[in-house]
């Protein structure tokens, strides 16, 4: 019973020794359920380091792609193949109708070997002369040309006179801004004298330093008006060039139309001179040639001067010609090299095939020369190509193909800024 007793004891009074460990022991189980419920503890997860790191290095890798990699600018061009001194056509000198074909298309022909035979009857079915019917029909062609050639002549005068006007009111404000700029510049020069005196001054106490640095800004205000009419001054050269390089295509294009409209009234009159009273005409190849075109409908009616067979000179070497979009003239330059895909031959199992610019026409094209259908919807310029040498399929003249010309390399950024800086352009010109 004794123990008992001592074990009451101790939890009634208590010993020295067991009464300050139980006030221990609370205090630290409070402690730990403070730590528990009111410190914070921050967990940093693997997972999310390896994003953010991964983020971080796509985005850097992102900024030096833009900044060090390159982008070529190209134009596509339709075209087709031709012989070096170019294509003949044989016109029909009269009216008829196609009596007899002798080639088709693909066949060589040699010199003076007959191609056609146009053949007429000396009444027509109303009863009236063949010799008659085609004078009539000559007069309303030679009408409609003479409405033609002055339609296209006013056109093209018109519009060269507009560009006349634009150069001489672009060169007008080009002196305007110059005789600005040389009024800016003696201001400067008479500022810059004055802040010299004025800094002299203020160094003895003459005037504050205030007014000194509001002088100084007056000239740095007036140094960045300088430069904006220095460069709206040079924006207007560039136009003005621009537009001169305009003005002299449309003249060129203006002299080729008139030569041709000439051309055409020659081959009128000398057909009205040559009605004769044959009732047919033989077409005939003047060189040794391969027929690239030709008319097949025996029977069909013909006029004079239609194109009737279109001949390839043979033994000449082919160059590809081609008509490019007029937004890159001034890019291509003679001995740029051209890629070719032919139509003929699938990209797949061909490839494409490369080529060297030897000359450019600067004017704009005439769609009634092509001797094969090109969609052209847009003015375009005449480029020849020579094609280059290894191993290419077998070629003929009259072939169709595309055509991707490098016109300049750009940065990446600069690419993408380009529309943003064509846009300002564009503001300050106007």
């Amino acid at each position: 019973m004794a123990t008992p007793a001592v074990r009451h004891g101790h939890a009634a009074g208590g010993s020295p020794m067991s009464q300050p460990s139980a006030l221990i022991r609370q205090e630290a189980i409070a402690e730990a359920q403070f730590a528990r419920f009111a410190r914070p503890t921050l967990r940093i997860r693997t997972p999310y380091i390896a994003s953010m790191v991964t983020t971080l290095i796509v985005i850097a890798g992102t900024l030096y792609l833009a900044l060090t990699t390159s982008y070529r600018e190209r134009i596509a061009a339709r075209g087709f193949l031709v012989p070096e001194s170019g294509i003949l056509r044989i016109t029909s000198g009269r009216a008829g109708e196609i009596g007899e074909v002798f080639a088709a298309v693909g066949s060589d022909v040699q010199s003076g070997e007959a191609l056609l035979r146009i053949e007429s009857a000396s009444w027509l079915d109303a009863g009236r002369p063949h010799g008659r019917a085609v004078a009539e029909l000559l007069d309303e062609r030679r009408r409609e040309l003479a409405a033609q050639r002055e339609y296209t002549n006013t056109k093209l005068l018109a519009e060269q006179k507009g560009l006349e006007r634009r150069i001489a009111g672009l060169r007008a404000e080009r002196t305007l801004i110059g005789e600005q700029v040389n009024a800016q510049q003696r201001w400067l020069a008479l500022a810059a004298e004055r802040l010299r005196r004025h800094r002299a001054a203020q160094a003895h106490g003459a005037i504050s330093i205030a007014d000194l640095l509001a002088i100084q800004a007056e000239i740095a205000t007036g140094d960045v008006q300088l430069r904006t009419l220095q460069r709206a001054r040079l924006t207007i050269v560039n136009e003005i060039a621009t537009t001169v390089q305009q003005l002299e295509a449309l003249t060129a294009t203006r002299a080729a139309e008139q030569a041709a409209f000439g051309g055409a009234v020659l081959d009128l009159e000398s057909a009205v001179l040559d009605n004769a009273h044959s009732e047919s005409e033989l077409l005939v190849a003047p060189v040794a040639s391969r027929i690239v075109s030709i008319s097949q409908a025996i029977g069909s009616n013909v006029l004079p001067g239609q194109t009737l067979a279109v001949l390839a000179p043979s033994g000449e070497a082919l160059v590809a010609e081609l008509f490019v979009p007029l937004t890159a003239l001034g890019l291509v330059t003679p001995g740029q090299v051209v890629t070719i895909r032919y139509d003929a031959y699938p990209i797949e199992e061909f490839g494409v095939f490369d080529a060297r610019i030897e000359r450019i026409d600067e004017f704009a094209f005439d769609v009634r020369d092509l001797a094969v259908p090109l969609a052209i919807e847009q003015p375009v310029f005449r480029v020849v190509a020579a094609l280059e040498g290894g191993r290419v399929p077998p070629l003929q003249a009259g072939m169709s193909l595309r055509a991707h010309i490098e016109l300049r390399e750009l940065s990446v950024v600069r690419w993408l800024a380009e529309p943003i800086l064509r846009l300002g352009s564009g503001a300050i010109g106007r």
